[in-house]
């Protein structure tokens, strides 16, 4: 089947319970092994294109390679590519959204392995297996510690008006099976008002049956909670 037709049949079987509808076992990996380019890549620009009439953020993305595993293209380490991206934001998600697993918001400073299709016209590369594509380099930097949910396996930056931004999340942590998402306000783990990273372990360390996070995501407070 192809792809853009299997995203767009996922997108139009709407469900109120459902955020993602993931694609069949392995599915991911074959697109993932398959893909004729891959580099690590350090992201220089992102410039918002039209929102499609469903409520999907376009992307369009500048970056430099910073390291090539793979190329049929022939690129190489230093080069600058451009490539389209999106993102299913998550009040989209709340409302039903029905699609294989979102890209991640791309900034400015964005750094990781992104793994491409060949572009079928002109030089815009597109993301070869939808959000599984991308891979930050942040992901790599989370300890055994973290696998083992003594940390939520987030990376966060305090904020003035209280909680924890979370900033990144580490694909199979604690907070990944939770259903944190970056720009997430962490108010609260296991009932403790949290202000700094270092509390976060302390109060996870206080149930070691259960973990329950109150948080802020956009506009609506949220409690996620999950045994362990």
């Amino acid at each position: 089947m192809n792809r853009r037709f299997f995203f767009a049949l996922l997108f139009t079987l709407m469900s109120g319970n459902l955020a993602w509808a993931e694609l069949p076992p392995g599915a991911y990996e074959q697109m993932l092994k398959e893909a004729p380019e891959v580099y690590q890549v350090v992201v220089d620009k992102v410039v918002p294109q039209s929102a499609s009439e469903s409520g999907v953020e376009n992307y369009l993305c500048d970056a430099k390679i910073t390291a090539v595993e793979r190329s049929q293209l022939g690129r190489k380490s230093g080069d600058t590519i451009q490539f389209s991206s999106y993102y299913v934001p998550p009040q989209l998600a709340q409302r039903g959204f029905v699609g294989p697993q979102s890209p991640p918001l791309l900034k400015s400073g964005w750094e990781g392995k992104i793994y491409f299709s060949a572009p079928s016209e002109g030089t815009t590369l597109k993301p070869a297996a939808y959000g599984r594509s991308f891979v930050p380099s942040s992901s790599n930097s989370f300890s055994e510690e973290t696998k083992r949910g003594a940390t939520l396996g987030i990376r966060m930056r305090p904020l003035l008006s209280g909680g924890l931004e979370v900033l990144a999340v580490s694909r199979d942590s604690l907070a990944d099976d939770l259903g944190l998402r970056p720009r997430d306000r962490v108010l609260k783990v296991n009932g403790k008002d949290i202000a700094i990273a270092t509390e976060v372990k302390t109060a996870l360390a206080a149930d070691a049956q259960r973990v329950t996070i109150t948080l802020q995501r956009r506009e609506r407070m949220l409690e996620l909670s999950l045994a362990r």
